[in-house]
């Protein structure tokens, strides 16, 4: 692959992305006629696979500012989605994980995007195990290659 084919790819993907998060910004969930917005999710989604996060992690894995993860961890605090309670160890952490209305508003989204997303899996059940193995592949290398390029940047 050459220079001029590698930044074509690169912009292809992130054409995708764009377009895969526009779908599912459509998957955002009314709670009692307000609208839990997809970046509200993505705290929450994150919260459900990891526990006892901080305001840092979740910055960090969002890719927010820590005054954005801040400001969207309040807002879903006072949505009651999430619980904020000190950490017993050290008093200037607090943790965060969902409440119970938390992780029904999780599960009902994630029943949501599982039959949005049976709809693209149809256009892609033929695809052949090689070929899907290569695509995984480079998509691995290039994450990781993202994740050394942030961690150098920081």
């Amino acid at each position: 692959m050459n220079r001029n084919e590698f930044n074509e790819l690169m912009d292809q993907l992130i054409r995708i992305n764009n377009q895969l998060t526009a779908v599912r910004r459509t998957q955002s969930l009314d709670l009692d006629g307000e609208t839990c917005h997809p970046s509200e999710m993505q705290v929450l989604l994150y919260l459900s696979e990891k526990p006892m996060a901080t305001v840092s992690d979740v910055a960090s894995h969002s890719f927010f500012t820590i005054s954005a993860a801040s400001q969207i961890i309040k807002k879903l605090a006072a949505k009651g989605l999430i619980i904020k309670k000190r950490n017993l160890m050290n008093e200037r952490v607090v943790n965060l994980s969902l409440s119970e209305e938390g992780a029904g508003l999780v599960d009902q989204f994630k029943q949501a995007e599982a039959e949005s997303m049976d709809d693209f899996y149809s256009n892609f059940s033929d695809i052949n195990e090689n070929d899907f193995r290569i695509s995984r592949g480079f998509l691995l290398k290039l994450e990781q290659s993202l994740k050394q390029k942030l961690k150098d940047q920081s």
